[in-house]
């Protein structure tokens, strides 16, 4: 949380905890708790594509940051084991999508 221009105060590791405990939607959760534990924007977690996971290194790269530079973002290899179930359950249900967090509306987008 963030009070004027002051820098971000992070959340507590109970912060988390709840705010976790209370998403109940799978996709939510996976996306929020990937922002938690890299420190991505908003913009950068939903903008990330499935080619951008290196799965031998347990990382994402991600080359459109805000400031312009390529950034690499290290993963526990056990949410590293979640996002590859999830990407096995959108190449099931949605084989044309490049994208962690389609829009299931329309998931080219």
């Amino acid at each position: 949380m963030r009070s004027n221009n002051s820098i971000p105060t992070p959340l507590s590791k109970a912060q988390m905890i709840s705010i976790l405990r209370n998403t109940r939607n799978t996709f939510e959760k996976l996306l929020i708790f990937l922002a938690m534990i890299t420190g991505m924007r908003r913009a950068e977690v939903v903008s990330l594509k499935i080619k951008w996971i290196d799965f031998n290194t347990s990382a994402i790269i991600h080359p459109n940051t805000k400031n312009g530079k390529v950034r690499r973002y290290e993963i526990s290899d056990n949410f590293m084991n979640i996002l590859k179930k999830w990407i096995i359950f959108l190449n099931t249900y949605y084989p044309n999508t490049e994208w962690i967090f389609p829009n299931f509306y329309n998931p080219k987008k």
